[in-house]
């Protein structure tokens, strides 16, 4: 029998069965503290430990994380602290429902109203983007082993990855449920067409987002006449308002309104964008 990587990292999961604890997934969430009230925009922005000195208008990039979410991965990190060996062999590869990685494909799969075994956990964008070519895809899928959801073949490509941000995943997903997915999107798309409509009524600004709700999300693409994009970037920041630029060879600035922003935030960026541009 060939010996791949896959099955030379599933191979310590029946000796080290007999070492487990009895339920980490109990023990951790008997660490973590219960889901807060989501239901106010005051309530969900409070989850965020973001300097309120700024305003934060690039989360689609790197995202703080909300309470919850910190609060299991502070979970899972003192677990594998105490033990890693066992915490990491039994979160990957136990039997049932002490199993981590497959717990957190139920918890997206429901989420998605997919199958767990159609979500394949990736440590990065860039990785998972691979599997948008449906060879690869069927290649990864053709490796899993049907009878056997705990075994190696469950990971994706890239050996070992940070486990308790991984694994803390479930929590999020468990988090915008509870906020509400219609709720949410209702939210992001009033706070972005209010900063389109601002942007749009400036005349030294184009705007390259489209104006409709069923053509955009959560980000804003402009140009400001006669500077830079970087240079806006660079003003917007001077002003404490946190921006983006796209990293293509035709770059735009960017501001991508989300629930950790306000109505008065966005139009206090729209202003600021006015006063840029002369």
């Amino acid at each position: 029998m060939q010996i791949t990587r896959r099955r030379f990292l599933a191979a310590p999961a029946a000796l080290s069965a007999a070492l487990l604890p009895t339920s980490l997934l109990a023990a951790v969430e008997a660490e973590t503290a219960p889901t807060p009230d989501l239901s106010t925009w005051e309530s969900v922005r409070a989850q965020f430990a973001l300097d309120p000195a700024w305003m934060h208008f690039a989360s689609f990039f790197i995202a703080s994380h909300p309470a919850p979410v910190q609060a299991a991965i502070e979970s899972y990190r003192r677990a594998i602290d105490r033990n890693p060996f066992v915490t990491v062999e039994h979160g990957m590869f136990s039997e049932g429902a002490d199993n981590l990685h497959v717990h957190v494909q139920a918890e997206i799969a429901d989420y998605l109203g997919a199958r767990p075994q159609d979500v394949c956990l990736t440590g990065n964008t860039t990785t998972g983007l691979g599997f948008t070519d449906l060879d690869q895809y069927v290649a990864w899928e053709q490796q899993q082993a049907p009878v056997s959801p705990t075994t190696a073949d469950r990971m994706a490509p890239g050996g070992f990855h940070a486990y308790e941000h991984q694994w803390a995943t479930a929590a999020a997903f468990r988090m915008h449920r509870q906020m509400g997915r219609a709720r949410v999107a209702a939210r992001i798309r009033e706070l972005n067409e209010q900063c389109k409509a601002g942007l749009a009524a400036n005349p030294k600004v184009t705007l390259h987002t489209p104006m409709s709700a069923g053509l955009s999300a959560g980000l804003v693409a402009f140009e400001v006449q006669g500077v830079a994009p970087a240079e806006v970037v660079k003003q917007l920041l001077a002003r404490r308002i946190i921006a983006s630029t796209s990293p293509y060879a035709i770059t735009y600035a960017r501001l991508a309104p989300s629930l950790v922003n306000t109505d008065e935030e966005v139009e206090r960026a729209v202003r600021a964008v006015r006063e840029i541009s002369g």
